[in-house]
């Protein structure tokens, strides 16, 4: 998001702290032709702090800088999983789920299946980012492929996937806290972009990718 920090009705440091409130998942870039608020705005967090009068290419450059942030962050994520004397490398995006049977893990990938003697609470070490889920005593789901949910007890349900037949199981309690914290962080986003655009439309100036 592009925005100005001398604004009327809220400046641009009460924008950027609204949105980290939220905990939103929007990154900030101020435009100003102050170069005093460069500190603060840095303090906060923000992407990137462009100068007023500024050129086409300072502006393709940050967006070049910020695509390229979000591509390292999704590539470098990688799982090591122990084969009786071998490690075999994984990239972490590629895990649809986990799921643990007596003595055995299988790790089921978007290219096939891999068995492990590791339990998933040695696994979930290496899951901890905020993509992997816990909906199980037996499985670590990746949020990103989760299709639909339907119901097989009472406090329990079952979870199709993108990308593989296999089903996982999620109980209840699970269910309801990936509602809260995963679904309504998402429509909470929207609402308050929709939000502030009719509130303040002079405040923000344009959206770039805002998806995590």
């Amino acid at each position: 998001m592009f925005a100005d920090i001398e604004m009327p009705g809220m400046s641009g440091y009460e924008l950027a702290d609204l949105i980290h409130s939220h905990a939103l998942n929007v990154d900030v870039v101020f435009v100003t032709g102050n170069s005093g608020y460069a500190v603060h705005a840095f303090d906060l967090n923000v992407h990137d702090y462009i100068m007023k009068p500024y050129q086409a290419d300072r502006i393709a450059k940050c967006l070049e800088r910020y695509m390229s942030t979000k591509q390292e962050k999704s590539i470098h994520g990688r799982l090591l999983i122990k084969q009786q004397s071998d490690i075999h490398v994984l990239q972490k995006k590629c895990v649809i789920f986990v799921e643990r049977t007596g003595r055995s893990t299988t790790i089921v990938t978007t290219t096939g299946d891999i068995q492990t003697y590791q339990t998933l609470n040695e696994l979930k070490g290496d899951l901890a980012e905020k993509d992997f889920i816990r909906s199980h005593r037996s499985f670590i789901i990746n949020i990103h492929y989760i299709k639909n949910f339907s119901a097989y007890a009472k406090n329990s349900y079952i979870v199709s996937f993108e990308g593989t037949d296999k089903k996982a199981m999620m109980t209840k309690q699970q269910l309801e806290f990936f509602k809260k914290y995963y679904f309504f962080k998402e429509n909470e986003r929207e609402r308050f972009l929709s939000w502030i655009s009719h509130l303040c439309p002079h405040m923000v100036r344009s959206c770039v990718s805002c998806s995590c």
